[in-house]
């Protein structure tokens, strides 16, 4: 699997940020954007590195965040961008951050996930668990904070992703 890297897409230098090993992560949390209006449009490498940006000067410059708050990025073409990347302490579950991987899955409300999507969820998810030694439990931004994220269509999948 191939993970587009920060420096692919433009990605600006973090602040300070928390370092987390492997052997704190224990789940897997999915996410969509904060107003998923019809992300369709979002079809090449240059349209998501542009939607990559701005998910991070929102967070960096509005929320005041170190960084981009998300671990990953999966966007409906399959590909998957590096975020703050697995070492890093994630902002997007509000008072459970600390032992996650947090997943923005970057499909409008409109849209439902597309198989491409899945495929590279899965293929995330895998790999995830390969790398910190364990399966990690997948969970909604909704199951920990009033929300309605990741939205019904991205929850549909999440048993897809826990047999993985």
């Amino acid at each position: 699997m191939h993970i587009q890297t920060r420096k692919s897409w433009g990605a600006r230098k973090p602040r300070a940020m928390s370092h987390q090993s492997d052997s704190q992560i224990t789940e897997f949390f999915l996410h969509h954007p904060a107003d998923p209006h019809d992300l369709s449009h979002l079809d090449t490498d240059g349209e998501e590195d542009a939607f990559m940006r701005g998910v991070q000067d929102f967070h960096m410059d509005t929320r005041k965040w170190s960084d981009i708050g998300y671990t990953f990025v999966v966007f409906q073409t399959g590909r998957v961008y590096r975020g703050r990347g697995r070492g890093f302490v994630p902002a997007a579950q509000l008072g459970h951050n600390t032992g996650t991987i947090a997943v923005l899955c970057a499909v409008g409300n409109s849209e439902s996930p597309s198989g491409a999507m899945i495929r590279g969820l899965i293929a995330l998810k895998d790999l995830m668990d390969k790398r910190v030694g364990r399966d990690l439990r997948v969970r909604a931004h909704g199951d920990v904070t009033p929300t309605e994220c990741p939205g019904p269509r991205v929850r549909a999948i999440i048993p897809q992703l826990q047999r993985h």
